[in-house]
């Protein structure tokens, strides 16, 4: 929330230091949201290595916000690939699929933030994501 007053100022012409008359508004107050708040099923999160693995999630979205989003994961390290997924205004679940090399055992994957988009403008701050690589069975 973030509380406002406007001032308003009378002076004789544009570029003058003379006021004449000042007057304030009444308070007001707006509320600050983000356009959306991304939520990934945790149990996509575990990838299996050397195959293409799909994470899956909802948005929910402000009301009035209908604009396309990107949903990706920043962070990857070498050798991981991500096609970053693109949801329309008037969808709410997303989907990308990930890539990860070959893994002997189970080995979480740090600093992966799930990032939300539109236009190339960060709509929400990187969330950071639980990423896991299991070998494959």
């Amino acid at each position: 929330m973030i509380d406002f007053v406007v001032k308003a100022e009378a002076t004789p012409h544009a570029y003058s230091d003379r006021v004449l008359a000042s007057a304030f508004s009444q308070p007001f107050r707006a509320e600050i949201k983000n356009a959306v708040a991304p939520k990934v099923d945790d149990a996509t999160l575990a990838i299996v290595g050397e195959a293409d693995h799909k994470i899956t999630g909802l948005l929910q979205r402000t009301p009035g916000f209908t604009e396309p989003v990107e949903v990706t994961l920043t962070g990857l390290p070498a050798g991981y690939s991500v096609q970053p997924a693109v949801v329309a205004g008037d969808q709410d679940k997303f989907e990308f699929v990930v890539k990860a090399p070959k893994v002997a055992a189970e080995t979480p994957v740090a600093n992966v933030k799930l990032r939300v988009t539109s236009s190339g403008s960060l709509l929400t701050a990187e969330t950071p994501v639980n990423v896991k690589v299991v070998a494959v069975k």
